[in-house]
Order: C-alpha cells, then structure tokens, then sequence
C-alpha cells in the first residue's frame, strides 16, 4: 500500500471569489530549504527540502459499498479548484493511490497557495493536507504522513513496550510482517514536518533500536 508524505500551513490572506491579483508579486521558490529537515538512514544524515508548489491531500476512506460509477476524489477535488482567483491557473490534482493526491500549485504568491489550500481543505471528503518534501535539489515527491516505523529491542517485554510507547506519545498503527519487533507507530503530539524531528529523537530513545518516517 503506498505511504504517502505536504505543507503550506500559512493563513489565507487572499479570499477565493474572485479577488484580483497584484501583478508586481513575487513568484514563490520551488522549494523551501530546512536545515532541520533531514532524516537518518543506518547513521547518515539525509537533507530534505520542502516543496512549496505542491501540497499532497489525505482522502476519508469511503465504505467498501461505494458507488463505482461515482467520480473519484481526485477529479471531485480538480472540479472544486476551477475558477476563484483571476488570472492563475487552477493547481493539477493528481491521483496517487486511492486515497491520496498530489496537487501542484500555481507558481503565483505564497498568499495563491494559502488561498487554495484553504478551499481544499473545505472540502468534505479531505481528511487532511500533507507536506510534499524532496531530497537535495531533485524534484522529487516524497509525502510525509503522521507515520514512523520503529524497531524495539527484542528482549524488551510487552509492558516494557507499552511503557517506550506512552513516554514517547506514540500510538500503534500495526506491528509490520514476519518482525514482531517492528511496528508502523504515528505521533499523538505532532504532524506535518515535526514528524522528521520526532523520528530523530526515538533513534537516541533506550530500548528502539532504530527509527525511520514511513517513506515510500
């Protein structure tokens, strides 16, 4: 099942009905460098840059009993970005999986972005945005969910597990496959970038003997 990984939580300053523009703004950059966003993989410190000209959306998963002639999410969601402010262009909603989307924004303002993702959010079938993050200067996609995979000493009891849990405001989403020792976790304190902090840390935490945020 993919794993998917978004920003842009500034305030909306521009309304989306029909506000005009103005045309000496500055265009926004591609990226957003972050000497605090990195991760570690086996020891290494990997950068990452977070993308400003795309945001990915988290869908509310839909019953099983679904009507499979209904439109699907993404293509509700490109529908309910048309039109609103004069002169940009609406953001491509692309599909990834079936409960994700990766929308690229229109390269106007950081208050253009603001203003869209405040629409998306209004929507009633999003459950939440996610950071869209990139290693070094490539143009990457890599979407950053409230998701870290952590390995616990083997040795370690079940209370003494629960105890790692709780100190460090995790939650079980599922033990992983064929590892008894490994389990998908997500933060009950934080989201959004902080996500790559709190991974950081659980690898300096006695009794998990690695950390890594669920990419892809």
């Amino acid at each position: 099942m993919k794993r998917i990984f978004g920003i842009l939580l500034a305030s909306s300053i521009w309304s989306l009905s029909g506000i005009s523009l103005p045309t000496n703004t500055l265009a926004i950059a591609q990226t957003q460098e972050n000497s605090d966003l990195f991760y570690l993989y086996k020891g290494q410190r990997i950068s990452l840059n977070q993308r400003a000209d795309a945001i990915a959306v988290a869908f509310k998963k839909v019953p099983a009993t679904r009507n499979l002639a209904a439109q699907p999410l993404y293509l509700q969601l490109q529908q309910a970005l048309q039109g609103g402010v004069r002169g940009i262009t609406p953001p491509k909603v692309s599909p990834l999986g079936e409960n994700f989307a990766v929308v690229s924004l229109p390269t106007g303002t950081r208050d253009v972005g603001s203003a869209f993702q405040k629409r998306i959010q209004q929507q009633p079938y999003v459950q939440t945005t996610l950071p869209v993050l990139s290693r070094s200067q490539r143009q990457e996609t890599i979407v950053l969910p409230n998701e870290i995979i952590i390995s616990i000493d083997p040795q370690l009891d079940e209370s003494q597990r629960q105890a790692i849990l709780q100190q460090n405001h995790l939650a079980v989403v599922r033990p992983l496959r064929f590892n008894r020792d490994r389990y998908l976790v997500k933060s009950t304190s934080a989201a959004g970038t902080k996500v790559l902090s709190i991974a950081n840390r659980l690898n300096k935490v006695k009794g998990i003997t690695y950390a890594t945020p669920n990419f892809d």
